[in-house]
């Protein structure tokens, strides 16, 4: 999505989140203003990419070792240039997501998450997974 372009989810889904699975190398690319639209109840989308270094993908149940570990630089989420997507989660299962000015998240999931360009995250939704998850409350920066 790019160029000020919105998807927006249907009033009459209510809570109910629509998913949109990416497979592939190249993932999902939110670009120049592109928006997920929460609906009047504030549901959004979750955005899942399946794409790892391993054999079996797109269709593996498990990444572990040599392949997690490969697969971590592989970016398949890309928010930039005032994207934004509230209420909507994004996953990238066994690879990165990265930020680069961007607008409100709702939240986000990925092996490796890259910030860049003033990226900047307002998280405005629960992951809803059931399991333990880390909550940012600072960074690291890495040379």
């Amino acid at each position: 999505m790019a160029n000020t372009s919105q998807l927006i989810v249907s009033d009459a889904l209510g809570a109910t989140k629509p998913v949109i699975m990416v497979d592939g190398s190249t993932g999902a690319t939110f670009d120049n203003s592109a928006t997920l639209v929460p609906n009047a109840s504030g549901t959004g989308f979750e955005v899942i990419t399946f794409y790892s270094k391993a054999s079996c993908s797109p269709d593996c149940t498990s990444v572990t070792g040599t392949d997690l570990n490969n697969s971590r630089s592989v970016t398949t989420i890309t928010l930039l240039q005032s994207s934004s997507g509230a209420g909507t989660i994004f996953y990238a299962y066994w690879t990165e997501v990265s930020v680069g000015n961007t607008g409100q998240i709702g939240a986000l999931i990925g092996q490796t998450i890259n910030l860049n360009n003033n990226g900047t995250i307002t998280f405005t939704t629960s992951t809803g997974t059931g399991t333990s998850s880390w909550i940012v409350n600072g960074y690291r920066r890495s040379f």
